[in-house]
């Protein structure tokens, strides 16, 4: 056997041009079945399974990872792929499974083991998978679902940290069907503000239909604690919400004199009575002279063709929209909210292509749906004015920016740091000579920033960084040159104020004391000295336990600003404070 195989070999070998052509039929059989064996073997070869922490050591390699799947989303960039973006968890860290014609997945918490190739593209990993079985799970793997109360999270919630439960609440927010990324609360009351208790969920992929505002529903997902925000979040699939579709969704009642608060009902059900203007454009108009634009249903159009309805007083319902092209709120009566599909992006990614390929991204028409960060108090009622939004809530390194344009009407500030949900497009300001972003609408998610503070031995830069904003400053309320101010305690520096009225700082009780103010620092004009001067504007003092004592009172004479009668003797904090006086 050794002596034939020798034989074969140094037959490779011969230089004699006349065994030539048998040589290279020998390398080229050999050559095939070289291939063939390793075809064979990687087939047959089943992938090794790794940690997510591994995968840096199997680029282009195909591997198994199993972990727990934390959250997924439908063609996440909105672009009609038949891609499904997973997030698994193990031991070792997470990982990215991009699942290209994917199927079924199961519920948030479930062990699944995912197959595919490790791609590497400019520093960032994923698991690219394809098709029916690169994604496995048995039944064994499913999490054990605990139903709970939204109150018995709120009681706990390090308890149920990382595992699956299952809620039911009432929705803050009408979600739109065409969204494949979300986020509400969910109340133990129809009435937002009404609520004892709110969960903030975090929505994963489309709900496939409308869930109204106020909606009673179930859902189920794994609890989170999101660092950034300093909450805990409910992780749910939107395609999993269930809810009862017969019920009557709360319809919003809209009034003409308070049109600056209608904003706040965006993509809800709203109902409104005016007069019907019947031109170019059906319209409703109020008795201030306001005027609102209809998109009518079709049997709505029918009803105005069929008889003299110009000028009549009639009651219209459907859901309240912005208009881009006439710039106006609008009711649509034929329950779409808006015919453009919005692509879901990151502020990284449009800012990055705005970068590579500045004219190809201002001459396409494309929408997009961002998550971002009011970078510095955006003004009511100032068009463009220090509006622009950035990828975190506060100056970091490599803080990236972007200017916005806001129409229509806005009665409140929004400040610095304040998250914010948008609808956009992209256009070329000439202004400016950049490019801005077109906010089409947004939405205001979760509680804006707490007040920044100001010590009276800051530099005048960081005073100056702070205006506009929302500050804290401790100080004594007083008189000086027949201007109301707050004095430095102890020193000699001074700082216009404008207090709310009525606010207890302003009372006897708190006379001569220093308290710590909150109001929005604003620069005033001085006529004497031509300059400008600092005011704290619409200023107040905390009172977290409405007993009539500022809380840094309280602090400062030792009693609880969170309880009226700090020692329960059944006599309150003002009173105990008022005798010692």
């Amino acid at each position: 056997m050794a002596d034939s195989l020798s034989r074969f070999i140094n037959s490779l070998t011969e230089t004699d041009p006349q065994l030539r052509g048998q040589k290279l039929w020998a390398m080229f059989a050999i050559a095939l079945f070289l291939v063939a064996a390793m075809n064979w073997y990687a087939m047959m070869r089943e992938p090794e399974m790794i940690t997510a922490s591994e995968m840096v050591e199997y680029n282009n390699e195909v591997v198994n990872v199993e972990g727990v799947l934390l959250s997924w989303v439908e063609d996440p960039y909105g672009q009609g792929e038949d891609r499904t973006d997973l997030i698994i968890q193990d031991s070792t860290g997470v990982v990215e499974v991009r699942w290209y014609r994917a199927e079924e997945l199961p519920v948030l918490g479930t062990v699944i083991t995912a197959m595919g190739d490790v791609i590497e593209y400019e520093g960032r990993l994923w698991l690219q998978a394809l098709g029916a079985g690169a994604v496995r799970w048995s039944a064994d793997d499913l999490p054990e679902i605990t139903t709970l109360g939204i109150a018995d999270v709120a009681r706990e919630p390090a308890e149920y940290l990382g595992k699956t439960i299952q809620l039911t609440g009432f929705v803050s927010e009408t979600l739109n069907p065409s969204t494949t990324f979300n986020s509400a609360y969910l109340g133990d009351h129809p009435t937002y503000g009404n609520s004892e208790h709110q969960m903030h969920i975090t929505i994963h992929s489309s709900t496939n239909a409308w869930i109204e505002a106020s909606s009673e529903v179930q859902v189920t997902g794994v609890l989170e604690y999101e660092q950034r925000d300093l909450r805990y979040s409910l992780h749910i699939i939107g395609s999993e919400i269930t809810y009862d579709r017969n019920a009557e969704p709360q319809v919003t009642q809209l009034v003409w004199s308070d049109s600056s608060s209608w904003m706040y009902s965006i993509g809800n059900l709203v109902s409104i009575t005016g007069n019907l203007v019947i031109s170019d454009e059906l319209s409703l108009t109020g008795p201030n002279g306001l005027e609102i634009c209809l998109v009518p249903s079709e049997e709505f159009s029918q009803a105005i063709s069929s008889g003299n309805m110009n000028g009549s007083t009639i009651s219209i319902q459907g859901r309240l929209v912005w208009s881009e092209i006439s710039t106006s709120w609008c009711i649509d009566m034929d329950d779409q909210l808006d015919s453009t599909e919005f692509e879901n992006i990151q502020i990284d990614d449009i800012l990055t292509q705005l970068s590579v390929n500045p004219v190809e991204v201002l001459n396409s028409d494309s929408f997009y749906t961002i998550n971002a960060y009011a970078k510095y108090p955006i003004e009511p009622g100032v068009d463009d004015k220090n509006s622009a939004i950035a990828d975190s809530p506060s100056y970091s390194p490599g803080w990236k920016g972007v200017d916005i344009s806001i129409p229509g009407p806005r009665s409140d500030w929004i400040e610095a740091g304040q998250a914010i949900r948008a609808n956009v497009s992209v256009e070329w300001s000439d202004s400016n000579m950049r490019a801005k972003l077109i906010v089409h609408d947004y939405t205001l998610i979760g509680q804006a920033p707490g007040p920044t503070s100001l010590l009276w031995t800051d530099s005048i830069e960081n005073w100056q960084y702070e205006v506009n904003t929302i500050v804290s400053l401790s100080g004594v309320l007083t008189t000086v040159d027949d201007q109301l101010v707050i004095q430095q305690n102890g020193g000699t520096k001074t700082i216009l104020v404008n207090p709310k009225a009525g606010d207890i700082g302003t009372n006897s009780i708190h006379e001569n004391r220093s308290l710590d103010w909150n109001g929005r620092l604003v620069e005033n004009y001085d006529s004497e000295t031509m300059g400008m001067r600092y005011m704290l504007n619409l200023a107040y003092v905390e009172d977290s336990d409405s007993d009539g004592l500022a809380n840094s009172l309280e602090i400062e004479e030792g009693f609880n600003p969170n309880n009226e009668d700090s020692d329960d003797d059944g006599i309150s904090d003002l009173e105990e404070y008022q005798q010692a006086e």
